[in-house]
């Protein structure tokens, strides 16, 4: 009897460890899941000489533009990389901030800066802090007496770019309450990057929004180059309604559509059951391309439509948000 209760006992522990072995390569497989982008934090803000970004600018439902953002120059300090940066066309990205960025290669922050006359020295605010994570949250100013701006990670998410997978960090500006819980801050701006990328969107306070239409990377071409010579000029030829960018979303993405001739547009979100679940657009508009954000952040995920009517005709859509 006593060898038979000492077989069972072995069996006991071998089947514990068995499970727990289990739980271990589960946790591993999770973890290699979650954390697969999650590599040089630096790679969020790309800078190689030459490097490029071709931006649509909304600047409101009747206003439009372009803007071209190139890396000029790198050259290296106490701190890590000198980025010399300009933009050509309606708007410059970087003009109320810097031409000149600073990247503490150590720490991951992206430092703006403006040059002191005064002093005859470059003065640095910090812009974004590349290694944070969801919650955190500094002061834009080193001088937090002058300022109550606050920038946070307000989000991390997977999203498909140009038919790469990759993660987009959001950076939010902020007021009010002082926590880590990303859902009370008082937003005042916010700027998506993507690993690898860069800035693929920007919605200012005001209502302007930026939109990533294509990139040149390390001499790699995505997406779509822009020609920024006469962007006003540009008048669609035809009615079409996009694939909202990106797809998968989570939570946020962008419905883009053109419209060659001016009318009245209706822009509505439904679910699977054809149950209206938001109205993006419903006026009168006149000819050329728009760009609308929808934030699907209080619906659970699954496939959902999105569908354009216009001067009598039909356009619909589908998305898929996955949390």
């Amino acid at each position: 009897m006593k060898h038979i209760l000492k077989i069972v006992n072995l069996l006991k522990v071998n089947k514990n460890l068995f499970m727990k072995k289990i739980l271990l390569t589960a946790a591993i497989i999770c973890l290699a899941g979650t954390y697969s982008f999650a590599q040089d934090s630096l790679d969020y803000f790309p800078a190689h000489p030459g490097d490029k970004w071709f931006y649509y600018i909304q600047y409101s439902p009747y206003q439009a533009g372009k803007n071209v953002t190139t890396v000029d120059s790198v050259s290296t300090d106490s701190l890590g990389r000198v980025i010399y940066i300009s933009s050509t066309g309606d708007d410059n990205i970087f003009g109320l901030l810097s031409d000149r960025v600073v990247i503490d290669t150590t720490k991951g922050i992206v430092y703006n800066s403006y040059f002191n006359t005064k002093d005859s020295a470059w003065v640095l605010f910090k812009n974004f802090d590349l290694e944070a994570d969801i919650g955190d949250y500094w002061h834009y100013y080193k001088d937090t007496t002058t300022s109550s701006l606050l920038i946070g990670v307000a989000a991390i998410y997977k999203a498909t770019i140009w038919g790469r997978s990759t993660l987009v960090k959001r950076f939010e500006g902020f007021g009010g309450p002082r926590n880590h819980d990303p859902s009370t801050w008082f937003w005042q701006n916010q700027e998506d990057y993507a690993y690898g990328i860069g800035m693929i969107y920007m919605n200012l306070e005001e209502g302007e929004g930026w939109f990533l239409e294509g990139a040149i990377i390390n001499g790699d071409t995505l997406g779509t180059i822009l020609n920024v010579k006469n962007p006003k000029d540009n008048t669609p030829d035809k009615f079409e309604l996009f694939q909202n960018y990106p797809n998968p979303f989570n939570p946020s993405t962008v419905i883009r559509y053109d419209l060659p001739d001016d009318g009245f547009v209706t822009l509505k979100v439904y679910d699977v059951l054809g149950r209206e679940i938001a109205t993006l657009v419903n006026e009168e508009r006149p000819a050329g391309t728009y760009r609308v954000n929808f934030n699907g952040d209080r619906l659970s995920s699954g496939i959902y439509f999105y569908c354009l009517q216009t001067n009598g005709k039909t356009f619909t859509k589908k998305m898929l948000l996955v949390k």
